[in-house]
């Protein structure tokens, strides 16, 4: 906890949690954040939670969960495009 916006930051910086602004006025979404897989591997080795869940055999429940991340990048990556189109 002590290093808290330094982790905020990396999983923003690996696409774990993405940073995006949306304005009601101009109908924009603007998405701050990239994907990058190298990264956010290395995200996950740092964080607790996600060692112990590898240490159990979880795995597939972490491949799981950043196909998932990975999903919800593009999705928010195309609905910024869509506003950028309009």
């Amino acid at each position: 906890m002590s290093n808290m916006m330094g982790e905020m930051k990396k999983a923003v910086d690996c696409g774990f949690w993405p940073l995006y602004q949306y304005n009601p006025v101009d109908k924009k979404l603007t998405l701050f954040s990239t994907l990058n897989e190298e990264s956010y591997n290395d995200f996950l080795k740092g964080e607790r939670r996600f060692v112990t869940t590898l240490e159990k055999g979880g795995q597939a429940l972490l491949e799981k969960q950043k196909e998932y991340a990975i999903e919800n990048y593009n999705y928010l990556k195309d609905l910024a495009k869509l506003n950028d189109n309009k």
